[in-house]
């Protein structure tokens, strides 16, 4: 089978036979290993690349967690297509409340003194405009991308989506170190998220070119970015946006044809 074959077919197939997809290539594997005792296994070579299908069997969580950090394709592969985990939802509730907390965090550094109960209420107002945020951005995604893949397949593309968040979590880093406040900690988690979206979505729809993935990230990005106002809960929709997301809706269907 050439690797030049449509991702979303393999993962149907995936999702149908229980297979996997080697990590290096993408070529469909049957399995991951060869179990020969309960405490012997063989990790399964892939037939087109001639290594591992997913090194990542034997590796413990931390490793795998480290090589999301520095952005490894094979890492995104293992975690979003080898790995059946079912917990997405809970994942993002976390990114939610940490991206919450430090837009709290900032907020209250510049308005100053507050009684608890507007703070409280502030965070409540954070939460839900990231919340909001994060639901658009997945929108985005979903509207823009390609849709020759099954309706079994979407609940993937949506918590892929939701995963590629993942970055917020650092936002525990900048309060311990102070770095909540400071330009270019607040850029670089920015473009980490940047980074880890368009990983995420070269890994499910891998059968667009790089070009095009960064593309349909970078437009829903910027469409979340120029509706950020948009999600304050007494604040409206604005007209230009409407406009702005008709149109990048009607050349991404233009672009799919």
């Amino acid at each position: 089978m050439s690797t030049k074959d449509p991702i979303h077919a393999r993962i149907c197939f995936l999702m149908e036979n229980l297979v996997f997809v080697c990590i290096n290539c993408g070529e469909l594997s049957n399995t991951l290993f060869q179990k020969f005792s309960d405490s012997g296994i063989r990790l399964t070579r892939c037939e087109n690349c001639g290594k591992l299908v997913d090194k990542y069997v034997e590796y413990d969580t931390v490793l795998i967690i480290i090589d999301l950090v520095l952005q490894y394709i094979g890492a995104y592969r293992h975690l979003l297509i080898n790995t059946k985990y079912e917990f997405y939802h809970k994942l993002a509730i976390i990114f939610i409340l940490c991206d919450a907390y430090n837009k709290w965090v900032q907020r209250r550094a510049i308005l100053g003194r507050q009684n608890i109960y507007d703070l409280e209420w502030s965070f409540y107002e954070c939460a839900l405009g990231c919340a909001l945020e994060m639901t658009v951005y997945v929108l985005c995604i979903f509207i823009f991308s390609p849709k020759n893949y099954e309706k079994r397949t979407l609940r993937r593309v949506i918590e892929s989506a939701y995963a590629s968040f993942y970055g917020n979590v650092f936002v525990v880093i900048s309060i311990i170190w102070r770095l909540h406040m400071e330009w270019s900690y607040r850029i670089l988690i920015e473009f980490f998220i940047f980074i880890s979206h368009i990983q995420v979505q070269r890994t499910v729809f891998h059968e667009c070119s790089t070009f095009r993935n960064i593309s349909i990230v970078a437009i829903s990005v910027l469409f979340l970015k120029s509706n950020k106002h948009c999600t304050d809960i007494f604040g409206n929709f604005p007209p230009h946006a409407v406009l702005l997301f008709y149109h990048v809706a009607s050349l991404a269907k233009l672009g799919c044809a």
